[in-house]
């Protein structure tokens, strides 16, 4: 079985050092290298064409920006899976990485191990053998939102707030009341609707108490209990306005 080849591209070296790590337990990955700035980081990726480059955005020298643009110019056969990892989360931010073909983006602080388990679903194998960056769902993209608030998916109670979510997002048109949520989450979970609510009120809580960067910027400045409706409203509204920019993010 062939094993591929990780570039990660961060000026932060415990950062690198604490993923190397991670990445190396897993048998599909072989040489995992390390680059601490921008020109290191293209000279490899010239020199040995990873199969997968896990890049941030801001770095000395060159930065993720210019090292993209600079494969797509120079490379432009050349599409390894090119996960961008930055603490830059703004809707510009998205809108300069759209027509570059990013496989996927991540908001930093993420948990190394979500960082692997994305990069292992954002990859599989085509029919020529070689790795084939996967369009994430709409349940990896809001699994992967709550995550970096820090509601873990194998918890039961994030797993109701991932459902109202979906629910939620895929009838953002008609605006369903909160209760016909919990009423259809309930019933694909095959639980009832008054466990839904207190799952998700739980959940919630817990992550404003965690108070991580990406919960603070959805929620500023909130010091009162957000509310079940609060959440899912917000949620919703923030992740459709953000939806044409990441349909062109997500690999095509």
């Amino acid at each position: 079985m062939r094993r591929y080849t990780v570039l990660i591209a961060d000026d932060h070296a415990e950062w690198c050092t604490i993923l190397r790590r991670e990445l190396m337990q897993r048998d599909e990955l072989g040489e995992i290298t390390c680059a601490h700035d921008g020109k290191e980081a293209l000279t490899h990726i010239r020199e040995h064409k990873p199969d997968i480059i896990v890049l941030d955005l801001v770095m000395p020298v060159y930065d993720g920006l210019y090292i993209v643009g600079s494969m797509r110019e120079e490379m432009p056969e050349y599409r390894p899976v090119l996960y961008i990892l930055s603490a830059l989360s703004t809707p510009k931010s998205y809108e300069l990485l759209s027509d570059l073909g990013i496989s996927y983006y991540s908001v930093k602080p993420i948990e190394p191990e979500a960082v692997v388990n994305n990069i292992l679903r954002l990859s599989g194998l085509d029919e020529s053998g070689q790795l084939k960056p996967h369009r994430m769902d709409l349940d990896m993209l809001i699994e992967d939102k709550l995550g970096q608030m820090g509601a873990p998916n194998y918890l039961i109670s994030t797993k109701n707030l991932m459902v109202a979510l979906r629910i939620s997002v895929q009838n953002r048109k008609e605006i369903l009341p909160i209760g016909d949520i919990y009423v259809e989450a309930a019933r694909v979970l095959d639980s009832k609707p008054a466990t839904v609510e207190k799952n998700i009120r739980q959940t919630i809580r817990d992550m404003q108490a965690m108070g991580t960067p990406l919960f603070q910027e959805y929620f500023p400045g909130h010091t009162r209990k957000i509310t079940n409706m609060m959440f899912l409203r917000t949620f919703t509204h923030r992740f459709i306005r953000e939806a044409n920019i990441y349909d062109k993010i997500l690999v095509r």
